[in-house]
């Protein structure tokens, strides 16, 4: 069902783009479009955030993930900066704040092997 629900939406963006004359305003919708998905898809780790403080352990986070999310915000980031597009900068550079929270946590709460029990 969340299949058939994003096909909808995209279908929808693009007839909405191809079907609309005024190409300024059809690029201001795509950027916000695009700027609130990549927000979603950078803060999406976050999502494990409850867990590792309860639990004291990132053993529920990928340390690749985060790091790799940390880079690539930093390389849209300066990108964004230097076309002087806010659509492109504006949710990198909340993604590399976000990225830098995840990584945080993995320094506060390492991830710890459960402890095994003896028989």
């Amino acid at each position: 069902m969340q299949l058939l629900y994003s096909v909808m939406f995209i279908a929808g963006i693009f007839s909405y783009s191809y079907l609309n004359i005024e190409d300024e305003k059809t690029v201001d919708m795509l950027g916000v479009v695009g700027s609130c998905l990549s927000i979603v898809a950078y803060a999406s780790p976050l999502s494990a955030m409850g867990e590792v403080i309860s639990t004291k352990s990132t053993a529920s986070m990928n340390f690749i993930l985060s790091l790799a999310n940390l880079l690539l915000a930093i390389e849209w980031s300066v990108y964004g900066y230097f076309l002087g597009n806010m659509f492109v900068a504006g949710p990198n550079v909340l993604g590399l704040f976000v990225s830098i929270a995840q990584l945080a946590l993995f320094y506060v709460y390492p991830n710890h092997p459960a402890p095994v029990l003896p028989p």
